[in-house]
């Protein structure tokens, strides 16, 4: 807990350690994790592993200076060898077993180009698993990283705030649907219309969304605007890096490509492939606008447990209580 934040800072969650292209074959990393440092590293067979940072042994720290060999992690003090399981395969430079030894692990699973770990709060245990990021025939062309001053709860509750898309973002003509939970996801829907400017191709979109969460570190947006036809998802994956800190990864998913845009003189030329990258890399700087316009206000903005909701708040209310599963025990999250 902290003075802006009242609830627990790391609730129940599958979160994003790592892209999976960070970490290739053989090496090693480092990386803020809930709190503390962990190790994530890569067996030569392409095994990912997540481990707490100290050889359980003596203490040495596995990511300053540990190596992969084969399919272990080796301690860089003495030689101590790990599996992926945790298990020590071998006690290096020490004579007979250890039988004590066992490296923390951390659940992980490798889904679409992101390492994900599993945490518990107040070792509640794993009752469900990552979805798939997109469809296997969509195609991620862009993606980029900050640090928001936030919880996690707070930023899916923004994906819930009709009122902030007119006051913050200028949208216009908004309408959003209750949200609807079953178990650990919760989905809602809107609509708006915004503008879409790209030097002298502008235009007006009415745009719709359908927003997924998976917990509170896997959150999907699915986006068509019309006219244009434009449909693409983007990923948005926080981790809680210390309290009231996250780690964002944002990942672009294209589905169809703005056929207007397409259609241009200059862009109706470019193979596929690019036509996407740079679709992408539009959605992204429109993106990374928009969450500049939030980061505004979440980052000095206090989480209060009764806050004083208009009518039109109701999805933030059905969203809030959705929410308090993922916390060891009962709360006003």
């Amino acid at each position: 807990m902290t003075e802006r934040f009242p609830m627990d800072p790391y609730p129940s969650s599958w979160y994003a350690v790592t892209f999976s292209d960070e970490v290739p074959r053989g090496e090693v990393k480092r990386v803020n994790f809930l709190g503390r440092e962990v190790v994530v590293f890569r067996t030569q067979s392409g095994a990912a592993a997540v481990f707490e940072a100290y050889c359980p042994h003596l203490g040495a720290h596995l990511g300053r200076g540990g190596t992969v060999v084969g399919e272990d992690l080796r301690c860089p003090m003495h030689g101590f060898r790990f599996n992926v399981a945790g298990e020590c395969t071998g006690a290096g430079a020490c004579r007979g077993k250890a039988p004590g030894a066992t490296a923390g692990v951390l659940p992980v699973r490798e889904v679409d180009g992101v390492i994900f770990s599993w945490h518990g709060a107040d070792q509640q245990p794993r009752s469900w698993e990552p979805p798939p990021l997109a469809e296997p025939e969509w195609r991620t062309t862009a993606r980029r990283t900050v640090i928001v001053r936030t919880h996690p709860q707070d930023l899916g509750e923004n994906l819930f705030d009709e009122a902030h898309l007119i006051a913050v973002h200028g949208y216009s003509d908004s309408t959003m649907e209750r949200p609807r939970a079953e178990g650990h996801v919760i989905c809602g829907s809107s609509r708006f219309k915004t503008g879409f400017d790209l030097g002298p191709f502008k235009r007006r979109n009415e745009a719709s969304v359908s927003t997924q969460l998976h917990g509170l570190g896997i959150f999907f947006t699915d986006l068509h605007t019309q006219p244009g036809d434009l449909k693409f998802r983007t990923v948005f994956m926080p981790t809680p890096i210390e309290p009231g800190v996250l780690e964002l990864r944002v990942s672009i998913w294209i589905k169809q490509v703005d056929q207007e845009l397409a259609a241009l003189p200059l862009i109706r030329r470019l193979p596929k492939r690019t036509l996407e990258w740079l679709m992408a890399r539009i959605l992204l700087l429109t993106i990374k606008h928009d969450m500049e316009q939030d980061q505004r206000v979440l980052d000095h903005r206090r989480h209060l447990p009764q806050p004083g909701l208009a009518a039109s708040d109701g999805p933030i209310a059905a969203y809030r209580r959705w929410a308090r599963q993922f916390y060891p025990q009962a709360t006003n999250a």
